[in-house]
């Protein structure tokens, strides 16, 4: 069975996992292995072992904060020779020609994407002719389908790209620019009840994140940000009670969207304000690398029943232990155990011993012996070396050995 793949979309950095990039180049990274990485998805990811794909081919891709694709709301009418321009905050951007059908546009072709995009560029058409198009840029840069700055009803524009791309989970995180751009608590409620009925009839399992406190609100005044705040709780409360299908206001009648929730965390229990921990954010609004790892957590834990999974992966041995081949996903602390190369044991004691387990006394004066082996052609068919036996004899002298971090006694 094909491993189940997540995808990010909505409006938050919350989405912005897997890639390092620079201003004119994207490398993938696998998530999974990426620990700055400041994505509860890219955390999840490695809380189950790499047993969910955050495929990130899948989404936007290109430079940061570039124009990935051109979204076409309204294709307007009676155009001949249209072409298209950005502006905004940033440059570079070239489109191609417009795709048209009878007079209306069907498709704007991204040439070369630009950089410095910090927010959505408008986009114009020119024609001699035509009127009425629409256009709206989708920002590239993260391999997910998530926009930072985009208002819930900028996210439907884009709808139809996670309905169609084949990923099982999407996680949603919508509504923050919802509250700094003026838009009602109504509105989101009702373009969020269309995200997620249109994602759930596609198929779609659906994890809701709903919006955190933050102690940055931009340009609001304090009367403003009191308001903000209530909007932010009203939309909250109205995703809880449309999660549940017994209340008949999911119209799918489906118990597949979940609430991840992590309030409980996030918020500083005692702020008046309700603002969030300052270890919890980066700036005041988006997740520090211990927000995302905590999500992360949480979100693994909220999959972990879906998926069937009672436990870690155990691709090819007993242990969970990290093999760049075989299992690049696994715990890196068994190294001791996967690929030990044979050295001298410390003195007083003899014989040899795997590298990375050191064998030493710390107390007492009688010699020990030790016996021990490494396999250098495996038997459990994996490359590299491995501890295979270790035979102490004790002497007449209670000894203490360890290990790495960890201590025994004979």
């Amino acid at each position: 069975m094909p491993t189940p793949r997540i995808q990010a979309f909505g409006d938050s950095r919350a989405a912005y996992c897997g890639l390092n990039v620079n201003l004119t180049t994207s490398t993938f990274v696998n998530p999974s292995l990426r620990y700055p990485g400041n994505s509860p998805l890219a955390w999840a990811n490695r809380f189950l072992r790499g047993r969910l794909n955050l495929d990130l081919t899948l989404g936007y891709i290109g430079a940061f904060q570039a124009v990935a694709s051109v979204k076409v709301i309204n294709g307007g009418s009676n155009y001949t020779s249209p072409s298209v321009s950005a502006s905004g905050t940033g440059s570079g951007v070239v489109f191609g020609t417009p795709v048209l059908s009878g007079g209306v546009i069907q498709s704007v072709p991204v040439t070369t994407q630009g950089i410095n995009y910090t927010s959505l560029p408008t986009l114009s058409v020119t024609d001699s002719t035509g009127s009425g198009a629409a256009l709206q840029a989708a920002l590239g840069g993260t391999g997910t389908f998530g926009v930072a700055g985009e208002t819930s009803t900028q996210c439907i524009n884009r709808l139809s790209d996670i309905v169609n791309a084949p990923v099982d989970i999407v996680f949603v995180c919508i509504g923050t620019n919802d509250i700094t751009n003026g838009v009602s608590a109504a509105t989101s409620k009702a373009n969020l009840k269309t995200i997620f009925d249109t994602l759930i009839q596609a198929g779609k399992i659906v994890i809701y994140a709903p919006d955190q406190a933050r102690s940055y609100w931009g340009s609001l005044t304090s009367p403003q940000i009191t308001i903000a705040r209530h909007q932010m709780y009203n939309v909250k409360r109205w995703a809880y009670q449309y999660a549940l299908f017994a209340n008949g206001k999911n119209s799918s009648t489906s118990k597949k969207i979940l609430i991840c929730d992590f309030e409980d965390f996030w918020t500083d229990a005692t702020s008046s304000a309700g603002s969030p921990l300052s270890l919890m954010t980066s700036d005041g609004l988006h997740w520090s690398q211990a927000s995302a790892q905590a999500a992360g957590l949480r979100l693994a834990a909220q999959l972990q029943p879906i998926l069937g999974l009672s436990g870690p992966a155990n691709i090819v041995s007993q242990a969970d232990g990290y093999e760049a081949t075989y299992n690049p996903d696994g715990a890196l602390n068994f190294g001791w155990l996967m690929n030990a190369t044979a050295v001298s044991c410390n003195s007083p004691l003899s014989g040899t011993n795997a590298g990375d387990f050191a064998v030493a006394r710390s107390s007492g004066s009688a010699t020990g012996t030790m016996a021990g082996s490494v396999e250098t052609t495996r038997t459990d068919g994996l490359s590299g070396n491995r501890k295979a036996t270790c035979h102490i004899q004790r002497a007449q002298y209670r000894q203490h050995l360890y290990c790495k971090k960890k201590s025994y006694y004979l």
